[in-house]
Formats: structure tokens, sequence, C-alpha cells
């Protein structure tokens, strides 16, 4: 943020909106002034009210380009709900008080997936996998290198494994109405 203001430091204010309720207390001289932009590490989608209640209050309200957006944390976050809702049990690869694993086992559980944070393979307890045919392996950003690999390695030694890789990429190809900028 300090880059931003450092810009325009007389002209910016930094407010953190997360719900489009909170767009009702934000308060500016010239409301055909406004602009916004999004934090990166946060799903494109989730901040899509929150534009919608600005477009509401500010009509003239200057965003970024969509192809401008950094599609990286809906990318994992649909990564993550795709394999989710095809798996009997998720395991997240990472240290289990890490905000990131929690943030990937609560989008895991959303889709209806048993869901244990695995630090080592030798978390991996038989119980954990019982009645399950498809196990799905998340990385959080507090894991090991090496861990996907390790526990995909033990997991094989319990019987026939087949892997699938799972990656969602966002390409925009065209921009919706809702997302154009109000002419200057």
């Amino acid at each position: 943020m300090a880059g931003i203001v450092g810009q325009a430091p007389a002209k910016t204010t930094v407010v953190s909106i997360s719900t489009p309720a909170s767009t009702s207390a934000l308060r500016v001289a010239d409301p055909r002034q406004v602009s916004y932009l999004l934090q990166p590490g946060i799903p494109v989608e989730d901040f899509a009210p929150v534009t919608a209640a600005l477009r509401s209050r500010f009509p003239a309200v200057h965003g970024p380009h969509p192809d401008g957006f950094c599609y990286a944390a809906s990318d994992r976050a649909e990564t993550i709900h795709v394999i989710a809702s095809a798996s009997d049990v998720m395991l997240v690869l990472g240290a289990a008080d890490a905000p990131d694993s929690k943030q990937i086992s609560g989008l895991a559980r959303a889709c209806g997936a048993r869901t244990h944070v695995i630090g080592e393979p030798g978390d991996i307890a038989p119980a954990m996998l019982s009645g399950s045919s498809a196990i799905g392996l998340a990385e959080s950003t507090s894991g090991r290198p090496a861990l996907a690999g390790q526990v995909t390695r033990a997991l094989s030694g319990l019987g026939p494994l087949s892997v699938t890789n799972r990656r969602v990429s966002t390409d925009i190809v065209g921009v919706p109405s809702a997302w154009r900028s109000a002419p200057d």
C-alpha cells in the first residue's frame, strides 16, 4: 500500500472494504474521483460483491481492467474446489497452525471433503483414509517442497494408485460490462 500512497500522497486514502455493507461507511469529497484496487491474494470473485456496491454508490468509480487483475488466488481457490469436489478425503500438506493450511482446509470442507493437515508423511493415519476411494492433495505455502512427492510415495504403498494433476488457470477473453470503468 505504501507504494500506491507514495505516488499521490495528497490524493490517496487507503481504506479496507471487505463487505458490500462496509462501502456505506466510505466518505469521499468528490464521488467522481473514486478508484479502487484489489489487494493481491484475494480471489477476484470474492471481491465482486464489493465492486458492485462501490459501483452502486459511486457510478463513476474507476477500477483496474480485468486483464490487469492477478487471478492466481482465484485460480488456486478454484483448483482446490475442483480437487476437493472429486475427493472423499483432502490432505492439506503444511503446518496445521498456518493460515494458508486453514484456508485450504476450509475450502475443501465446503466442498464436502474430509480434511486433514499433514506436516510429514508419518502424520497419515489409516483411519484418516478409511472408506476413501479418492484422495486429494493440496500444498499449503507452509509445506516443505518435497512433501507432496513423499506423501504420494507413502500412499502408493497402500495399493494401486492413480495420480491426476489438476490446475485451474484463468484466461481473459471478453470483459463483462459490470467490470468496465465509467467514462471519464
